[in-house]
This record gives structure tokens, C-alpha cells and sequence, in this order.
């Protein structure tokens, strides 16, 4: 690997700003790992987001203890740097900018760059990590000389091809079910084997490998993909990789740390997947089918805890369950304090909220995400107006004074009756709240976060149009008027600038890569560089159509398309579809092909 000198005293300042960053969360975390590098395999597993975020992803902490279990191979972490480049040098390589948290090493010295990916806009940090390395881009521009780049995270799973140009490799599924070929694999990464055979032997012993340079679109003269072409024997759509097992261990975080979003706490997976089948949601349709895991495996996840430490409750769809409230009131009793992810609202039970209120929780997040009944059955959220208001019932008739409420803005078949509908949920929420809060003399707040909604491949929405900007624009400010008369209300939306490169990456193909290095050769905002590439997003704002070859086929998950189509149908026609039920449901493809329950899908479905 070539190296290149640094001179600029701009440089070394800002090397020394991140190396100290580091140095003390590394000091400040419990359960990190270092290990010399004499003999092993290196790998930078890097999060292209912030550290706070970074340290509270459950996936990404398992991948990095895994690695570093297996002797002949250490693992040091990587985050944005917290030193942005100077003006003088944005755009320019900044070699060493982005260090290891355990040894300050930079990119370049690695063997292998693992990123995990969990958001779209993560593929931006992910240009601008290589180039920053001073590596190339592009992946046909790397040779021998250079690392070998691999991704995953769910991110890849859902569109991988934005940053295919880009990467050598992705994992794509659950690392749970990659790591006995991934691993024995790296141990054979300095043999003096070629770089494309290293990639085929990963493809060979590895499933959910996708080897972009093997695997490629094939266009029509408009530009539209009409079908997929592959090399080296490989089969196409690529299939992810999916962990069907039981784990000893619930996954959950190994290092705490108090600079992680949730402060020196151990996050706990309950369960894997969700079978609730909201249409918008991409984790509820490619982590089928739902993985509830047993009471042993999370009772071995929380058994190191001493009393005085945090636990949050991660995949609360089988919140419910008798074995996990169990655990819950244990871990109370023992002195540990709880706190759990966004709610589901029609499982508020005054069991529950006792719960809340005994690790001291102060605010309740509910999630009804549209306000009319109209569009909560378009989206299938099988959630009524009585079941959230319900919640807040107990909620406020437990002493709990602060409600957080999440919306969306521009889902399909939205009307500015469904706007009206927003605010009319949210006072009748703030009138339940206030009465308890008058009895108890601490009114509360009402918070409401709306964002921008994103169609999302892998869903049956990944067909609509993007909102535009001054439809989203026009109803924000309406809800900000309406919500500043409100009292005990505060107002929170997201910006339409910030939602349109994830919705254009969420659904785009190859093409972006070039964007992706604009930006980070550059340091141009996405829109620019979007405008200076050429690139065409209309079909980020027009849609799709339901025959259409979409850029992210090229892989495939459990769940099939028939069904993605089927639920768009319904969802046109406002008809809501049953919870997932593993033991006697077949219709998604998920848990098999053959359909063994009674489904009309002319009729709306009841709870």
C-alpha cells in the first residue's frame, strides 16, 4: 500500500483533535478489545455514522466481538471523524483522518474495510471514507496494492446497488449465519491469492455474498433495466443470508460506553423480525420470518448485569409475552433500571406501564404514524383511534407526564383530510393527558415528530412517488400553526432537503456511485452533485411501475414479490392484513411457499 506524506500543519491538527476524541472514549469504554496486530489479520469495521450512534447498534457490536474471538484476526472500530476538514482542505484527500478507536491505525493499514451500513445516507460517509483514505473509489480502479472493500449492514440488505461500483463485496443477512465461511475465509487473506479469486472463494463459502463485478444490470436503450447478467457461475438474484438457529446468548451490546446515544447501557435483542406487516417499514418484510428468541438465550444475554446498571429492551413486538415480562419485573426487583424503544401502542397494558414508571421513565412514545383511521388501514397499522387513546389513558393514569407521538407526511393516498386528522389525534390525546395531569399537578408535555415519509425497497410502498417539496413544505407549516395554539404541544418536523438523498438512494441503482464520489471529492451537498452528474431522479418522485425489473432485484429475500404486490393492492383498497403467524400462515413466501390459511384478499382482514 502506498503511503503519502502529510505536511499540512491543518491536517496534523485535526488528526490530533480525532486521536484524542478517540483515546478517551476508548479509555471511558468497558469492554472493548485490543489486540496486537503481530501475525493477524486486520479488519476496520467501520460505521460510517457517529460514534453515539455507532456504539448503540446492537448488529455492529456483535460483528466486532465475533472478529475479535477468532485469534488470527483483530477488529478495531471506525467512525465519521469528528474533525470535519477546513475549507482549505475539503475536497482533498485528508490521509489519517479517519482513525481506529483502539490503536489510532489509519484506513489504509487494514487488510480488509468491513463497513456496516444502517442507513442509505451512511453510503455518502462511505466515498468519503476511501476517499479520504487516499484509496480509490471505484472499485475497478483498486488493485493488489489496495484493501479489499466489503459492506453490510441493513442498509445493503435492502438496496445494495447505489455503492456496487464502489465495493468489492457485500455480506447481506445475518451475520449470525455468514460468519462460519466469513471468518476461516480472512485467515487466508495474506496466501499471495488474486484479488478476484479471494472474492470467488468468499462467494463459495459464504452465503448472502454479492460480488458486484461478477453480477451486473443489463439496460434498454431508455436506460431501464431489462435483465441481469453474471459471471463465474454465479447464480442470480443473489439470496440473503438468514440465522433460523437459536442463540445461546440474545444479541446485545458488549461495550458500554457513555458517550453511546443510550449511556452506558446494555441494549437486548428480544426478538428478530417483526410480523406486524406495516407497509412502509423495510425491517418488517426482509427480517421475516420474526424470530421471537427464548427466555433462556435473554436471561443468559442480562444475567452479567449488577444492580445499579441500565438494560433497554430492543424488538418489542413480543413485548407481551409472559416469559419477558417476567424478566422485566425481575430486573426491576434486582435494581436495574429499564428503558425500551418506541412503544407499541395497542400492547399498553397497566402492567406494563408500571414497568415504565418503576425505571423512572418520565416520557411514553407511541408511534400511531397517520391520523386518520383511512390511512392507518392503507398502511396497515392495524391500530384504531380507540387503541391509541386507550394507551394514553394508562400512560397519564400512571403518573407518566410527557407523551411523544410519531407521524408521517406524504404516504400514499394522503389527503389534507388526513393532515386535519393529525391534530385533531393529538388534542384528543392532550385532553386525556392534561385531565391526569391537573389531578397530579404536573401537566406534561405532548410531543409530535413528523417526518417525511420514504418509500423503501423491499415494502409494498417501494412502488409510490416520493412527495415533493412543496406538498410536504404546505402541510409542515399547517401543522405548525395549528400545533402553536395548542397548548402543552411542541411541534418537530424533519427537513424535505434531508429526506430526498435517502429517498433517492433507498431506490437507486449503479448511477449514484458517481454521485456518491462527487460528493466526496468535492464536498458538494447531494443535490449539486446529483445536478452535476447528470443524473436523472424522476423515478424517485414518479415512481415505479408494478412490472418494472427494479435495481435492487438483483438480490433477493423470503418474502416474495407476488405478495409485495398483493399487499399494495390491498393497501390501495384500504384493507388491512393480519399479523404474521409462523405456524400457520404461508402466504408471504417467508416460512414457505405453500399457503395453508383461509385468506380472501377481496375482503378486509380483522383483527
Amino acid at each position: 500500500m502506498k503511503r503519502q506524506k502529510q505536511a499540512s500543519k491543518g491536517y496534523v491538527a485535526r488528526r490530533s483533535r480525532n486521536f484524542e476524541g478517540a483515546r478517551s472514549r476508548f479509555k471511558s469504554e468497558r469492554g472493548a478489545v485490543k489486540k496486537k496486530w503481530s501475525g493477524r489479520v486486520s479488519v476496520a469495521l467501520i460505521f460510517p455514522d457517529t460514534y453515539a450512534l455507532g456504539m448503540s447498534n446492537i448488529g455492529f457490536q456483535l460483528v466486532y466481538k465475533r472478529l475479535n474471538q477468532a485469534d488470527d484476526i483483530v477488529a478495531e472500530r471506525f467512525f465519521v471523524p469528528d474533525a470535519p476538514p477546513s475549507d482549505k482542505t475539503a475536497g482533498k484527500p485528508q490521509q489519517g483522518i479517519w482513525r481506529s478507536t483502539e490503536s489510532n491505525r489509519p484506513l489504509h493499514d487494514f487488510d480488509i474495510l468491513l463497513f456496516s451500513i444502517s442507513f442509505e445516507t451512511g453510503y455518502i460517509n462511505v466515498a468519503r471514507a476511501l476517499h479520504d483514505a487516499g484509496l480509490a473509489v471505484f472499485s475497478r480502479k483498486r488493485d493488489h496494492d489496495f484493501p479489499l472493500i466489503l459492506a453490510g449492514g441493513v442498509a445493503c440488505q435492502i438496496n445494495p446497488e447505489p455503492i456496487a461500483d464502489i465495493v468489492d463485496a457485500f455480506l447481506l443477512g445475518d451475520f449470525e449465519a455468514m460468519e462460519a465461511g466469513f471468518i476461516p475465509w480472512l485467515s487466508t487473506l495474506n496466501t499471495g491469492t488474486s484479488r478476484k479469486r479471494l472474492l470467488q472463494n468468499l462467494s463459495d463459502s459464504c452465503p448472502g455474498t454479492y460480488l458486484p463485478c461478477f453480477c451486473s444490470p443489463i439496460y434498454d436503450s431508455s436506460g431501464a433495466i431489462k435483465a441481469w447478467d453474471s459471471e463465474n457461475g454465479i447464480t442470480l438474484p443473489i439470496s440473503t443470508a438468514i440465522y433460523l438457529d437459536t442463540p445461546k446468548e440474545a444479541p446485545h451490546t458488549t461495550i458500554t460506553t457513555p458517550d453511546a446515544v443510550f449511556s452506558d447501557m446494555r441494549l437486548i435483542e428480544l426478538a428478530r423480525g417483526c410480523g406486524r406487516g406495516c407497509r412502509f417499514c423495510a425491517a418488517g418484510f426482509i427480517y421475516r420470518p420474526p424470530r421471537p428468541w427464548p427466555r433462556h438465550s435473554i436471561d443468559a444475554a442480562l444475567k452479567p448485569l449488577d444492580p445499579g446498571a441500565k438494560a433497554g429492551m430492543v424488538g418489542l413486538e413480543f413485548l407481551e409475552r409472559e416469559d419477558v415480562m417476567n424478566i422485566c419485573e425481575t430486573l426491576i426487583q434486582r435494581g436495574i433500571s429499564l428503558t425500551f424503544s418506541s412503544l407499541r401502542t395497542e400492547a399498553i397494558t397497566p402492567r406494563f406501564v408500571k414497568l415504565l414508571r418503576a425505571s423512572g421513565c418520565r416520557t411514553a412514545t407511541i408511534a400511531p404514524e397517520a391520523g386518520s383511521e383511512k390511512l392507518r388501514r392503507i398502511i396497515n397499522k392495524n391500530l384504531t383511534e380507540q387503541d391509541i387513546l386507550k394507551a394514553v389513558e394508562i400512560i397519564s393514569a400512571h403518573n407518566i407526564p410527557n407523551i411523544k407521538c410519531y407521524f408521517m407526511l406524504g404516504l400514499p393516498f394522503e389527503q389534507d383530510s388526513d393532515v386535519d386528522a393529525i391534530v385533531a389525534l393529538v388534542d384528543k390525546i392532550r385532553q386525556i393527558a392534561l385531565a391526569s395531569g391537573k389531578k397530579r399537578g404536573n401537566l406534561g408535555t405532548i410531543t409530535v415528530s413528523v417526518s417525511t415519509f420514504v418509500p423503501k425497497a423491499w415494502t409494498p410502498f417501494q412502488w409510490v412517488p416520493f412527495a415533493a417539496r412543496p406538498e410536504i413544505s404546505r402541510k409542515q407549516q399547517f401543522l405548525k400553526k395549528r400545533f402553536a395554539s395548542m397548548p402543552n404541544v411542541v411541534f418537530k418536523h424533519d427537513s424535505w432537503n434531508s429526506a430526498f438523498p435517502q429517498a433517492v438512494l433507498s431506490r437507486g441503482g449503479r448511477e449514484l456511485a458517481e454521485v456518491l464520489n462527487k460528493m466526496a471529492q468535492y464536498s458538494c451537498s447531494f443535490k449539486k452533485a446529483v445536478m452535476s452528474s447528470g443524473i436523472n431522479t424522476d423515478k424517485s418522485h414518479k415512481g415505479f411501475e408494478l412490472d418494472e425489473i427494479l435495481p435492487w432485484e438483483i438480490i433477493t429475500h423470503r418474502v416474495n414479490k407476488a405478495y409485495l404486490i398483493r399487499e399494495w393492492k390491498r393497501a390501495s383498497a384500504e384493507q388491512q392484513t393480519t399479523f404474521c403467524n409462523t405456524e400457520t400462515c404461508r402466504r408471504c413466501g417467508a416460512c414457505g411457499s405453500k399457503t395453508t390459511c383461509n385468506d380472501r384478499t377481496d375482503q378486509p382482514e380483522k383483527r
